[in-house]
């Protein structure tokens, strides 16, 4: 099993989504070994925004997987949970995305490593930074925490953070 910290990020505006959140992180449980869960996140919609409010979170594992072998179980995990491409940016019962990869930089046809625009999402970065408040991006220089302190108030899309305990 590798020994990269790999942060994945979890959202969702449709159907009972922390609900599926749990049920997702417990099915990725037989696949690779999770490290830690954040906390979850009520947030407005980025991009295409007339749809209803998202769920964030973030989950940090390892597992013995390329990137691409990586991203085709969390794609396998979105269908298996009901997602459906409708639009881009648009409403989805789970999105998991490869956020970090230890300190690695991949640019592959298929994905991209520092995910391109995690790094301007508070409700990306507030979770992870949570997790591993430290994490210093391969492509950047601070850590995630001195990140999340700098993201312009103007471009928050998090409402509210969620008791999950």
């Amino acid at each position: 099993m590798s020994n990269d910290r790999i942060f994945i990020a979890l959202g969702g505006n449709i159907g009972n989504v922390l609900d599926t959140f749990d049920k997702a992180i417990s099915s990725l449980r037989s696949y690779m070994k999770v490290l830690k869960v954040s906390s979850y996140y009520r947030t407005k919609p980025a991009g295409f925004v007339d749809q209803d409010n998202f769920y964030n979170g973030a989950i940090l594992v390892c597992c013995p997987y390329s990137p691409l072998e990586l991203l085709n179980i969390l794609q396998k995990t979105e269908k298996k949970f009901g997602k459906a491409f409708i639009c881009k940016n648009g409403p989805r019962s789970l999105d998991l995305d490869i956020v970090f990869w230890g300190d690695r930089i991949i640019s592959l046809p298929q994905i991209t490593i520092p995910h391109p625009r995690a790094l301007v999402r508070d409700f990306v970065l507030v979770p992870c930074a949570e997790m591993v408040p430290q994490y210093v991006s391969p492509s950047e220089t601070k850590t995630l925490e001195e990140m999340v302190t700098e993201i312009d108030q103007q471009d928050c899309y998090i409402i509210e953070k969620i008791n999950t305990s």
